[in-house]
């Protein structure tokens, strides 16, 4: 093998599995970021149905802890991932309200084709017609 074939095979390896995290997550700062959704509803309903939207969407619950908050998961594998990892933040703010922070990170690609931000945005979409049915 050339020294040319080995280059372009380092960089064809490091491209293809890259330790690089891409994730889409809330953040003031970038205004392209998906905004936590808030709901005027009681904390455990809300808690309630954020696990079982990330069981709906066919990802594999890993973690829950009712009194902090925290939903981990992880996305299914598939041809063009090896899994997305999905946290979900519940929390109480003012006013009685629930916030809902969702962050989706690639963990093996260095790009993940926008994947995080659709995992993202429908997880909220589910959560939103989860919540809304209980009306």
């Amino acid at each position: 093998m050339t020294l040319t074939q080995r280059i372009l095979l380092v960089f064809f390896l490091f491209f293809l599995f890259g330790c690089a995290t891409a994730t889409t997550s809330y953040s003031p700062e970038n205004t392209d970021s998906i905004a936590p959704h808030i709901y005027d509803k009681d904390y455990s309903t809300v808690f309630i149905k954020a696990v079982d939207a990330a069981s709906a969407m066919g990802w594999q619950v890993i973690f829950t802890d009712k009194s902090t908050g925290v939903i981990s998961a992880k996305t299914p594998t598939n041809i063009w991932t090896w899994g997305d990892s999905v946290s979900i933040r519940v929390s109480r703010i003012e006013g009685g309200k629930v916030r809902v922070n969702v962050s989706s990170g690639t963990q093996s690609q260095v790009i993940d084709w926008g994947r995080n931000r659709r995992n993202t945005i429908s997880y909220l979409g589910k959560l939103d017609g989860l919540i809304y049915k209980i009306e």
